[in-house]
């Protein structure tokens, strides 16, 4: 997806959450990833929908069939993606909530926990070239965490549940080399970055 939308760079991470975040998964780890590419409309509409993208009539698009954002939900309930122009254009800051009519809390991605968002990340998006900046924010689906908040209305916990600590996919020795692999497949992007987050510190 980066690719496709004519990013250069990606960054991509693991947060142990954001503090004081009024949304309930907010404050759950995630895994979050950062492009230096513009979030256009046809951006907005394509990630809003199900089983469709933006990109249906572009064949030379890697996301052509709209189902690569929708992957996301393999590692947790909702996401979360902000463009940086999102204070002028309320529509560019958002959260995806397939549950919306069953969990209605979800659906609220505030003020506040827009601008924790960007305020947490203004060290890594300030990495990036251009003025250009879309982020994407998963937290991490864990029957621990649920457990923890109190939350009894039950989900779908499939896989391994890493709880508070990093996933193992993110850990491998082996992912940078694979990472490597891609880039000369790519039209556009020509380097991706690790980084985790703990705490507001950051380890790359």
């Amino acid at each position: 997806n980066s690719d496709d939308a004519g990013a250069s760079q990606l960054i991509i991470g693991w947060s142990d959450g954001l503090s004081n975040a009024e949304h309930p998964l907010l404050g759950d780890p995630a895994v979050f990833f950062i492009n230096n590419a513009p979030l256009k409309p046809e951006d907005v509409q394509g990630i809003r929908s199900i089983a469709l993208g933006s990109k249906t009539d572009n064949k030379e698009a890697v996301g052509k069939f709209g189902l690569g954002m929708k992957s996301l939900f393999h590692l947790g309930e909702v996401f979360f993606f902000m463009g940086n122009n999102w204070r002028s254009s309320a529509e560019n800051a958002n959260v995806f909530n397939p549950w919306a009519g069953y969990r209605e809390q979800w659906d609220i991605f505030s003020e506040h926990d827009k601008a924790l968002m960007e305020s947490c990340l203004t060290d890594l998006t300030g990495q990036l070239a251009g003025n250009d900046t879309f982020i994407v924010w998963v937290p991490l689906r864990s029957q621990k965490l649920m457990d923890e908040r109190g939350d009894l209305s039950g989900g779908i916990i499939k896989g391994k549940d890493y709880g508070r600590t990093i996933p193992d996919f993110l850990d491998d020795k082996e992912l940078a080399e694979q990472i490597a692999k891609l880039i000369p497949l790519l039209k556009c992007l020509n380097n991706v970055h690790l980084y985790t987050l703990e705490s507001n510190n950051i380890h790359k």
